[in-house]
C-alpha cells in the first residue's frame, strides 16, 4: 500500500470515527498524582500545540521552517478554536529513491487536532516554484467543519473573517 493510500485510509478511519460524538471524559474520574486535568471549557489558556513531522530527514532545515512559518503557524493564529496538536507527514517522492535527486519531498500531509476534540486533515502540495502556496493553510481552517466538528455547537471556522480566503484555498488544495 503506498503512503497516499495509507493516509487516506488513516484519514477515512478518523471520518468514521468522528462521526460518532467525540467521547467526553471526566475531569473528576481522573485520579492522576501527577497531572491535573480540566475540561476544556474552562481553559482560559491553553499549552502551545505539540508538533511533530514525520519522516524529517526528506526535508532540509529551511524547508521545515517554511512550512512551520507558512502553514503551522497561520492555521494556529487564525484558527477560532484552541489547537491542541499538529502533525505534518512529509510525502516522499519515490517510495525507493535510487539517486539523490529523487531523495525529498513535493506534497504534505497536515493534521489538526483542537482541544475540543475536532480535527482536520488535508494533502498540500507544492507549487510549480518549488514551494507551498501562501493560503494553502486555509483549507485547514474551513474544510468539511460540520464533518470534522464533534457535534456540539461551536463557533465554526467558516464563520471567521477569512472565510473567503478559505474558499479561494479549498478550489486550489485537496481537503481529505
Amino acid at each position: 500500500m503506498d503512503m497516499k493510500s495509507c493516509f487516506l485510509f488513516a484519514l477515512a478511519l478518523l471520518i468514521i470515527c468522528g462521526h460518532v460524538q467525540a467521547q467526553k471524559l471526566s475531569a473528576e474520574k481522573i485520579k492522576n498524582r501527577e497531572v491535573q486535568y480540566a475540561p476544556h471549557t474552562e481553559l482560559k489558556k491553553h499549552p502551545l500545540p505539540a508538533m511533530t513531522f514525520q519522516r524529517p530527514g526528506l526535508a532540509s532545515e529551511k524547508e521545515r521552517t517554511e512550512i512551520v512559518n507558512q502553514i503551522i503557524y497561520p492555521v494556529i493564529n487564525e484558527s477560532p478554536r484552541a489547537i491542541a496538536a499538529v502533525v505534518v507527514e512529509l510525502v516522499p517522492m519515490h517510495p525507493h529513491p535510487k539517486t539523490q535527486e529523487e531523495i525529498g519531498f513535493t506534497k504534505i500531509t497536515v493534521l489538526v487536532l483542537w482541544h475540543d476534540g475536532g480535527y482536520a486533515g488535508a494533502l498540500l502540495e507544492k507549487n510549480k516554484d518549488g514551494h507551498f502556496n501562501k493560503d494553502a493553510y486555509l483549507v485547514l481552517l474551513g474544510g468539511d467543519a460540520d464533518e470534522c466538528d464533534d457535534g456540539e455547537d461551536s463557533e465554526q471556522p467558516n464563520s471567521s473573517p477569512v472565510a473567503a480566503r478559505i474558499r479561494i484555498a479549498h478550489s486550489r488544495t485537496r481537503l481529505y
